[in-house]
């Protein structure tokens, strides 16, 4: 876990179904339940704070999100990320909307709130952001609850101090393995939106969806604070304001689509609570149902079609299969495809070796892969994780390239290039 730069919990969940030797759709399947369960709270959240109708066009655009749904299929700790901070934020909507609540309901609410948090900073050390920007509404807007509030924060506290060593570790080198945001943090903020709802992983500065994303997410949040000003809503995506600036004030590239997914749903949220101010006249009925069908479309031809969502394995190790011979290795920068290669073909007459980075890392490997005479190298993910492609260089003084094969997708973190080197 040390190695890692995320908390264990994950691990946890899943241990369960790698001891019964589970099929890959069973955890798949349980990652969608907590995308359902997501979508089911903001419809809980939005009828708390602005009613029904607000609530049922949120509930209805986060069904169909693009990028939600995307990661929704993901075995990480994504959607049940998503899913116990928004139950957080409704247990904590609860006791500040309904005041009169029964001492029993008013302490279990707390409570939830509590455990949530605490379980969201064993999945996610994002957690920590959305923390920060409860308390500050909490302190702005029900300042009479802020001392539970404050005492349920060091309750967490205290329930992370198991996990802080390894945070404090793991602090000296998580974010910081994307490069590209870092060279370019203006572009990869203006990118943060289109991604996050409709268009994740895409490579295009300027593709039409970051474009629209900014306006709808622009003119959704206007509308929030001019109609619901006095509501917990405005603030569900103050966490992603904070990571973006403890990003540029660390020079840690935090960017990543996935870490706004509650971006996202707080996006939904502003816009059930901005079209239902329309949705009373025909028209105005009629141009929400569009625009669903819409998003909805969108979503169904990216999550329907792989080429865009993930790299074509079951053709790159068929590609390599045919051609390696016995004597050969493979050579996977980003050892996560000799996983894939594991779950394909569990047995091999060639060797495997996994190199993680550029640089130093992969220097490191340099002696066992130039012990084999030819060299599979499956470039994956590389402009990320090795943009220099050091590894490339370093291996071409003791070998040349006979042959590359690119199998493209509609993002180049999902292509792949294989490379055949000989020694020279």
């Amino acid at each position: 876990m040390g190695t890692d730069v995320h908390p264990p919990l994950i691990l946890f969940i899943l241990r369960p179904f790698e001891a019964l030797n589970a099929p890959d759709i069973v955890p798949r399947l349980v990652m969608v339940a907590f995308g359902v369960a997501s979508v089911v709270l903001v419809y809980a959240i939005v009828n708390l704070w602005a009613g029904r109708t607000p609530a049922l066009i949120a509930m209805a655009l986060a069904a169909v999100m693009p990028t939600v749904v995307f990661y929704d299929t993901w075995v990480r700790m994504y959607a049940p990320f998503s899913t116990v901070e928004l139950l957080g934020w409704y247990c904590l909507s609860l006791v500040v909307v309904h005041g009169d609540l029964p001492v029993a309901r008013r302490r279990a609410s707390w409570s939830g709130w509590v455990a949530c948090t605490i379980a969201a900073s064993y999945l996610q050390y994002l957690a920590l952001f959305v923390l920060v920007s409860q308390l500050l509404w909490i302190a702005i807007r029900a300042r009479p609850d802020l001392p539970k509030a404050i005492v349920g924060a060091v309750v967490v506290f205290v329930a992370f101090l198991p996990q802080l060593p390894v945070f404090i570790h793991q602090m000296s080198f998580g974010g910081q393995s994307w490069p590209w945001g870092l060279d370019h943090p203006g572009a990869a903020i203006f990118r943060i939106p289109g991604e996050a709802l409709l268009h994740p992983e895409t490579d295009l500065w300027l593709d039409p969806s970051h474009i629209i994303a900014i306006i709808v997410l622009a003119a959704a949040f206007i509308a929030a604070l001019f109609f619901s000003r006095g509501t917990a809503l405005p603030w569900l995506g103050l966490s992603s304001v904070l990571v973006v600036l403890v990003s540029l004030a660390k020079h840690e590239s935090l960017y990543l689509d996935r870490y706004f997914l509650l971006l996202c749903y707080a996006t939904c949220a502003w816009c059930g609570v901005a079209l239902a101010r329309v949705s009373a006249t025909r028209a105005g009925a009629l141009a929400i149902a569009g625009a669903l069908c819409l998003v909805a479309a969108f979503g169904a031809v990216r999550e329907l079609n792989p080429f865009y969502y993930t790299a074509d394995w079951a053709a790159v190790w068929s590609y390599v299969g045919e051609r390696a011979r016995f004597g050969d290795t493979v050579v996977a920068e980003q050892p996560s495809p000799l996983l894939v290669l594991k779950r394909m073909e569990p047995q091999t007459s060639y060797a495997q070796i996994g190199v993680d980075g550029g640089g130093a890392i992969a220097r490191a490997k340099l002696a066992r892969i130039e012990a084999y005479p030819r060299v599979w190298l499956v470039l994956y993910e590389a402009t990320a994780v090795d943009p220099n492609l050091d590894l490339v260089r370093d291996l071409q003084d003791a070998y040349r390239i006979v042959g590359v094969e690119r199998f493209a997708r509609a993002t180049s973190g999902e292509s792949v290039t294989v490379a055949q080197l000989v020694r020279r």
